[in-house]
C-alpha cells in the first residue's frame, strides 16, 4: 500500500512541529531523548491521552511528561536497568518536585514507565507507591 504524498508530508510536518514544542526535553538529557520524543508521540497520537506538561527530574537526569488526567509518565528505553531503588527514587523525587510545583495537576502516588523498544513500540507498566482501591 503506497501512501499519497500529502499525507505523507503532512504527517512529517506534523511531526516536526511537535519536536520543536519538546526539543528541550529531547535534547537536555539526551541519552532519555528518544524514548521521551517517541512516548510523547505514542500518547497523544496513538493512545489519544494529551500531555499537557513536560518536566525535568533533574536530580534523576531525567524528564517526564505529565498528561491532561494527571498522570505522570517515565520515559525509558529497553535497555536501561531498573531496580526497587531506582523505582524508589523516582517517588522521592516527584514529592520533592510536587512541593516546587504546588498547582501541578498531578497523581505523585503512581507512575507510569513508559518504555521504548528499537522499533518504536512503547509497552507501559503501572507504580503505585501502596495499595489503592480500584476506581469504579
Amino acid at each position: 500500500m503506497e501512501l499519497h504524498p500529502q499525507a505523507s508530508t503532512h504527517n512529517i510536518l506534523k511531526i516536526k512541529l511537535n519536536y520543536a514544542r519538546v526539543e528541550l526535553y529531547c535534547t537536555k538529557y539526551p541519552e532519555h531523548g528518544a524514548a521521551f520524543f517517541q512516548t510523547f508521540l505514542d500518547l497523544n497520537f496513538v493512545q489519544g491521552s494529551k500531555v499537557e506538561n513536560c518536566y525535568f527530574l533533574d536530580q534523576l537526569k531525567r524528564p517526564v511528561l505529565i498528561n491532561n488526567i494527571g498522570n505522570v509518565f517515565v520515559p525509558t528505553d529497553t535497555t536501561e536497568l531498573w531496580s526497587p531503588k531506582k523505582i524508589d527514587s523516582i517517588y522521592q523525587n516527584l514529592e520533592a518536585f510536587s512541593v516546587s510545583y504546588p498547582n501541578l495537576n498531578a497523581n505523585i502516588q503512581k507512575f507510569t514507565l513508559a518504555i521504548v523498544d528499537s522499533d518504536s513500540t512503547v509497552v507501559y507498566y503501572n507504580f503505585s507507591h501502596g495499595i489503592f482501591a480500584p476506581v469504579e
